[in-house]
């Protein structure tokens, strides 16, 4: 049986994405190149461009390493474990990390983190974003794609970056996804607010949003 690959269904409209993703470029400042990993059709790349830093993606899929070219991205068709283990202790800027380790195993996103680590100049910073594990409409839809292997809540990634020597700098529920009641339907709006609070006084934290984001520093 062959193995389950990217599927365009999955992904966001690009312009939805861009809006998403564009605040999290502020993380990331010039001076090193900054890497994508997982990079997908490369919305992420080029806000990078955009915003005048030297980006750089990565890329399994040849599909989406075609995509991005075609815009004149710079793309390497690779896995992430077989490019961070060539890259030299230091130089990259920053690493962004945008809906790739719900796909890879526990193992696999050990290594991650690791070489990443081992990549980043001091000050450098990772930006990780994930589904919300917490957000209880999402849950189904998260085992709709076959290439997921596993959910990861905020304190399990925060922990795995603090235990490979990151500062984390913020952490949270993506703006772009929280819970925004629509008041030109109050009913629906009025219930929507009384299952954020129900959730809350159940203590299930970070509940209000469709994903999670996680930014962290190396000292």
């Amino acid at each position: 049986m062959p193995e389950p690959t990217y599927q365009p269904h999955f992904f966001p409209e690009e312009e939805q994405l861009r809006r998403a993703r564009e605040p999290f470029i502020s993380h990331f400042k010039s001076g090193f190149p900054i890497l994508d990993l997982g990079c997908g059709r490369g919305e992420v790349l080029r806000l990078m461009v955009e915003h005048q830093l030297d980006a750089v993606g990565v890329e399994s899929d040849p599909a989406l390493v075609d995509v991005c070219r075609q815009h004149g991205l710079k793309v390497e068709l690779s896995d992430v474990l077989t490019f961070l283990g060539k890259q030299r202790d230091g130089g990259w800027g920053g690493v962004f990390i945008g809906h790739l380790i719900e796909h890879l195993s526990n193992a696999d996103v050990y290594k991650m983190i690791d070489g990443v680590y081992r990549a980043l100049e001091p000050g450098g910073r990772v930006v990780i974003l994930t589904p919300n594990p917490n957000w209880l409409p999402g849950v189904g839809e998260f085992w709709s794609d076959p290439t997921h292997i596993r959910p990861w809540p905020i304190s399990a990634i925060t922990s795995l970056l603090e235990s490979n020597g990151f500062s984390i700098v913020d952490a949270g529920v993506d703006p772009a996804t929280r819970l925004r009641p629509n008041w030109k339907r109050p009913v629906h709006a009025i219930v929507d607010l009384l299952r954020l609070l129900l959730l809350r006084l159940i203590v299930l934290r970070h509940y209000n949003g469709g994903e999670i984001y996680i930014v962290a520093e190396k000292p």
